[in-house]
């Protein structure tokens, strides 16, 4: 038993991987790139179509959908109702959003994206879409498994930390 421990100890030694150590540098190097040209990206987006990010978050979440609440939208935007009212009023007038009473429960308002609209907003990602989906078809499913497996890591992460923050109402770990 003592000879074992002696082995289990000396191979527990950690030894630095040089070129692991690379790799990953540069990959949060790069993510981080990608996270900034991202943001860009969607800010001339939301500028071109007279929009905000916010704005533009909300339709694509309605392209998804088709209808929901003003509680979820102001729950996927982190937005108060308040807000979120001024929001689809917005969205209203510019003709992407239409909403209606539930016929259920006349209280709650249904809001319905104009099909119409939002793909004429859509157009400005389509050019990047074609060029990521052709990408996509190079990976094999091993490839897909695994993309789809670190987004829902990294959305389940998000989702963690947005609680988090939603739930402090304020900077705690900043004072």
């Amino acid at each position: 038993m003592k000879a074992e421990s002696k082995k289990k100890f000396k191979l527990g030694k950690v030894r630095k991987n040089k070129r692991l150590d690379r790799l990953y540098e540069e990959y949060k190097r790069v993510r981080g790139q990608q996270y900034r040209m991202d943001g860009v990206f969607k800010e001339l987006v939301a500028k071109r179509a007279g929009m905000t990010q916010t704005e533009m978050s909300c339709l694509g979440y309605l392209a998804e959908k088709g209808q929901t609440t003003p509680g979820e939208l102001a729950k996927i935007t982190g937005l108060t109702t308040g807000a979120i009212t001024g929001l689809i009023t917005r969205l209203e007038k510019k003709g992407c959003v239409t909403y209606v009473r539930d016929t259920k429960d006349k209280r709650k308002v249904i809001v319905k994206s104009v099909p119409k609209k939002i793909a004429l907003v859509l157009l400005y990602y389509k050019p990047l879409s074609d060029k990521y989906y052709r990408l996509l078809s190079t990976f094999d499913e091993k490839h897909i498994e695994f993309l789809t497996y670190k987004s829902k890591c990294i959305v389940k992460m998000l989702q963690e930390e947005i609680e988090r923050l939603s739930n402090d109402g304020h900077d705690k770990d900043h004072k």
